[in-house]
């Protein structure tokens, strides 16, 4: 997937012209070189449109603290509620211990 690239003022304007006088999805696409579901994409980004539906949902900002890992005890950031470092819950390190298993 190639990287975004940020939308010039002109063609912001112009993607708002053409919301507002009714052109269809699939002409703004191609005005843009692109698909359909890009261009609600943008639209969604810029936030000119709103569209229902999980396809062009925009990730929202994960709420971080510094709390330390219970296991670890590091205090690095990492998103509120995870009470365990991802180094510490790497798969190796996760279920039961070996001394568990043993008779």
């Amino acid at each position: 997937m190639p990287p975004r690239s940020p939308l010039s003022r002109g063609d912001r304007d112009l993607l708002e012209f053409m919301l507002d006088n009714n052109y269809s999805y699939r002409s703004m696409a191609r005005r843009f070189n692109c698909c359909s579901d890009t261009i609600k994409r943008i639209l969604m980004r810029e936030e000119l449109a709103v569209f229902e539906g999980a396809k062009y949902s925009q990730q929202r900002q994960v709420e971080t603290w510094k709390r330390p890992c219970l296991k670890c005890k590091a205090e690095t950031p990492r998103p509120k509620w995870q009470y365990v470092c991802n180094d510490c819950k790497s798969p190796e390190n996760s279920g039961v211990p070996d001394e568990f298993m043993k008779y």
